[in-house]
C-alpha cells in the first residue's frame, strides 16, 4: 500500500473526495462528456468547503452535488474502506499529530490585518484586483495592534514586516512597480477562515446584547406560511393610523405552528408556560412568515402596527432537516423579502446535539453563513427556557425603545428610513404585512419569474434576481433568445454578473436556455 494514497495536506480537508472527483472529471474530458462540467463545479465547491465530510451524502449541502453524485462518492468510499486498512482511513480524515501546524496568524497581528484587508476589499464591487502598500495600511491599521509604519520599543520590525512571511508562504503575490499586492488561492482560503472567525467572535462577544433597529430602507415583498387573517375595519389600508407616545401596548406574537402542547392543549406547551412565567404579554396567531414578531396595539382603536423585528427559531435537529430538504435557503429568502429589516435567526440546542441529522460542524457553518452572507442577527441558546428568556428580554427592549415614539402606519411601499433619534417613525400595518406575505396573494410577474427560475437546479436567489433585473419577464428573455442563434442563446447568460463580481456560468446558462426553449 503506497503512502502517496494517504498523504493529506492541511489545506484539503476532503482529499479522497477531491481525488475521485478529479479522476472522474479527467475521464469525462477524455470521453468528451458534458459531465466534466458537473464534476468541475462540484470539485470547486468541495475545495472551498473548510470542514471534513464523512460521507458522500454529507456533500449534498454543497453546490453541484446531487443525489447521483453523492451516491457515487458513498459507493467509492465503501469500496475504499473494504480494500484499505481501517487505520489508514483514520489517517486520511485526521492529519498526523507530528505534521507541522497550518499557518494561522494571530488576531491583531500584521499578517492578520494584511490578509483580512485584502480579502474584505476583494469583496467590494469596484475592487481593482489589487491594493498598494498605502491602501493596505490605510484600510488595515484598525485591525492591527501595532503600527504599520513605526517600529515598537526594542524592535526594528513593524506590522508591515509580516508581508515578507506572507509572500514566502505564497499567501500573497506581489506584482508591478510600484508594488501591487493581492491574495493567492491559498491566501484567499486562509483569509476566508479568518474573516468567518472574526465575525463569529464579534457576535459571541456581544454578551447577548440586544440588536438595535436597522436604518436601511424597508421594502420588498414576501411569501411564506399560509393563513387568511381578515383585518379589522380599523386596520384598513386607506385609514390613517397614528399612535401617540405611550398610548399603545407592545405584544409578542407567537406562531401557532411553533406550539405542540400535549393532546393539542396549547396551554401545556413549554413555550407558552415559560412565557407566562416571565410575565411576557403575548398572543398566538398564524404568522405567514417567521415564528415570532411584535406589534403595537392602540389602547382605544385597536390599530396594529408591526415592529421592524422578526425571529425565525430553529432547533438543531430541525436546522439539519431544513438543510437536507432545501427549506433552509427558501425560508431565508422569504424572510429577506418580507419588508422587516431586522431578521433574527435563533438557533436552539437539541439536548447534547448528538442526533441532529448532519455533522455539527456543518450546522455551525450554515449558521455562520446566515450571519456573514445573509446579514441576519444570529443567536444561540441552550434550550427552550433560554430562548424564551431571550424573547422576554427583547420584548422589554422594544418597549423601552418604541413606547416614547409617535408611530405612523403606512403601506409597505411607503415605508421610509428612520434612526433612533427620530421622534416619529413609520411602521407597516400588521394587516398589510399579513396580506403581502400570504401565499395566496397576487404576485407580480417579476416575483413569479424569480420563483420559476429557482426551480431550476443550480439557480440561487442571487442568480435569479440578476436574470430578472436584466430581463424583467419570461417574455423578454424568450424574445432575447429568439433573436439569436442556438449557440449564442446557450451562452447568453454565461457572463451575467451577480454578487461580488461572480458570473452566471456557461453550464447553467445552457440549462436555462433549454428550459425556456424546450430544446431537450
Amino acid at each position: 500500500m503506497s503512502r502517496k494514497r494517504i498523504t493529506v495536506k492541511a489545506k484539503h480537508p476532503n482529499p479522497l473526495f477531491e481525488r475521485w472527483l478529479i479522476e472522474w472529471r479527467d475521464k469525462a474530458k477524455e470521453n468528451d462528456s458534458k459531465m466534466q462540467h458537473c464534476f468541475s463545479m462540484a470539485l470547486k465547491s468541495l475545495k472551498n468547503y473548510p470542514l471534513p465530510l464523512e460521507t458522500g451524502k454529507d456533500c449534498k449541502i454543497l453546490k453541484g452535488f446531487g443525489e447521483k453524485l453523492c451516491k457515487m462518492l458513498d459507493d467509492k468510499l465503501k469500496q475504499f474502506k473494504a480494500n484499505e486498512n481501517t487505520d489508514i482511513v483514520t489517517k486520511v480524515t485526521t492529519p498526523k499529530k507530528t505534521k507541522p501546524k497550518e499557518y494561522i496568524p494571530q488576531p491583531g497581528s500584521g499578517a492578520f490585518a494584511i490578509l483580512l484587508t485584502l480579502y474584505e476589499k476583494s469583496l467590494e464591487p469596484n475592487y481593482p484586483g489589487h491594493l498598494t502598500k498605502a491602501d493596505v495600511i490605510k484600510f488595515g491599521q484598525h485591525l492591527c495592534n501595532v503600527s504599520f509604519t513605526k517600529a515598537g520599543p526594542d524592535t526594528r520590525y513593524t506590522a508591515w514586516s509580516s508581508m515578507k512571511t506572507l509572500l514566502e508562504k505564497n499567501l500573497v503575490v506581489k506584482r508591478g512597480n510600484p508594488a501591487k499586492f493581492s491574495l493567492t488561492e491559498e491566501g484567499t482560503v486562509l483569509a476566508d477562515k479568518l474573516f468567518v472567525q472574526k465575525k463569529i467572535e464579534e457576535f459571541q462577544n456581544q454578551d447577548n446584547s440586544l440588536p438595535g433597529p436597522s436604518c436601511s430602507s424597508l421594502s420588498k415583498t414576501n411569501d411564506n406560511k399560509e393563513q387568511h387573517v381578515s383585518p379589522t375595519p380599523c386596520s384598513a389600508s386607506n385609514e390613517a393610523v397614528i399612535l401617540a407616545p405611550n398610548s399603545f401596548d407592545i405584544i409578542l406574537l407567537v406562531d401557532n405552528q411553533e406550539l405542540n402542547g400535549s393532546n393539542g392543549d396549547v396551554e401545556t406547551d413549554p413555550i407558552i408556560m415559560e412565557l407566562k412565567k416571565l410575565n411576557v404579554r403575548f398572543e398566538t396567531r398564524n404568522l405567514k412568515v417567521g415564528d415570532y414578531a411584535w406589534i403595537c396595539r392602540d389602547f382605544i382603536s385597536n390599530h396594529e402596527l408591526i415592529l421592524p423585528y422578526i425571529v425565525e427559531r430553529k432547533r438543531m435537529d430541525d436546522l439539519g432537516c431544513s438543510i437536507k430538504d432545501s427549506r433552509f435557503h427558501e425560508q431565508k429568502f422569504r424572510l429577506k423579502q418580507c419588508g422587516i429589516p431586522n431578521l433574527i435567526y435563533l438557533v436552539e440546542s437539541y439536548g447534547k446535539n448528538e442526533h441532529v441529522g448532519l455533522p455539527l460542524t456543518t450546522l455551525y457553518q450554515a449558521a455562520t453563513n446566515t450571519l456573514v452572507q445573509d446579514n441576519f442577527i444570529v443567536r444561540f441558546t441552550n434550550d427552550t427556557k433560554a430562548s424564551c428568556g431571550y424573547l422576554a428580554s427583547l420584548t422589554k427592549f422594544l418597549e423601552k425603545l418604541f413606547k416614547p415614539k409617535t408611530l405612523v402606519g403606512c403601506q409597505k411601499d411607503d415605508l421610509q428610513e428612520f434612526t433612533l433619534d427620530d421622534d416619529l417613525i413609520q411602521l407597516m400595518r400588521f394587516a398589510d404585512f399579513n396580506i403581502s406575505s400570504s401565499k395566496t396573494r397576487h404576485f407580480k410577474i417579476k416575483e413569479m419569474f424569480v420563483k420559476q427560475l429557482l426551480k431550476i437546479k443550480g439557480v440561487s436567489v442571487e442568480k435569479a434576481l440578476a436574470v430578472v433585473e436584466k430581463y424583467q419577464t419570461p417574455k423578454n428573455l424568450k424574445l432575447a433568445y429568439s433573436e439569436i442563434s442556438e449557440v449564442e442563446g446557450e451562452k447568453l447568460l454565461s457572463t451575467l454578473q451577480f454578487g461580488a463580481n461572480k458570473k452566471f456560468g456557461p453550464v447553467l446558462s445552457k440549462t436555462v436556455y433549454k428550459f425556456f426553449c424546450n430544446n431537450y
